[in-house]
């Protein structure tokens, strides 16, 4: 951004440097269209939906799905223009894949994250494609994308802990057993000399010194 301060257009990278919102960086999008500022913007418009759509898609789908969906209409007019960089077009498909994974779309996702190390060079964005497919593609996260899909959280669902409930922690009805932790193994237990000296009990007198006679 500051390499491009000194271009016609350094009053939009200026504007860059200063927008922290969604909202602040659609203005600048439209503010400045068809410049590498505006696309930037847009790219990080989308890219802040994005993140904010995965956060609430646990506590909030209608939500999220909202943000994912404002997301991926900015990352398609994106990747639908001709001329804009290489860095914004990288970017821009690897939100794409990640909108896709979290809506649960499996098989998008992974023909995108393929599509990403199959047309970029590029040893970050191939290592980050690569890995995500290698986990998509196995019969757990299938099965947790096809239940997660059918999850429909709401921020009312969400139920506070109350007294006098049977779980001795206080957690809601239908929560999973709590777990307990395991048992230290005896090569990590302390040696019982030391076990007492640390253990509770009377507080210890004054050290025993030798005094003159």
């Amino acid at each position: 951004f500051l390499d491009n301060r000194t271009s016609p257009a350094s009053a939009g990278w200026t504007a860059m440097l200063e927008a922290n919102t969604a909202e602040d960086y659609a203005n600048l999008a439209d503010n400045y269209p068809n410049t590498e500022v505006g696309d930037w913007a847009r790219l990080i418009e989308a890219e802040s939906y994005l993140e904010n759509g995965i956060r609430t898609s646990f506590t909030n789908r209608e939500a999220a799905i909202s943000d994912l969906n404002k997301a991926q209409g900015n990352l398609d007019e994106l990747m639908k223009k001709s001329g804009i960089s290489e860095g914004i077009r990288k970017r821009a498909l690897f939100a794409s894949a990640r909108c896709a994974e979290t809506r649960g779309e499996v098989e998008q996702a992974i023909e995108l994250y393929k599509q990403l190390a199959r047309e970029y060079d590029d040893p970050v964005y191939k290592e980050l494609a690569d890995s995500r497919v290698a986990d998509l593609e196995t019969g757990e996260a299938k099965d947790f994308y096809a239940w997660f899909r059918k999850q429909n959280p709401k921020p009312e669902d969400r139920q506070q802990p109350r007294d006098g409930m049977s779980d001795p922690f206080g957690l809601p009805p239908g929560h999973p057993p709590t777990l307990m932790l395991p048992e230290i193994p005896e090569e990590l237990k302390p040696p019982e000399d030391e076990k007492e000296a640390n253990s509770p009990g009377e507080p210890a007198g004054p050290a025993e010194t030798d005094q003159p006679e």
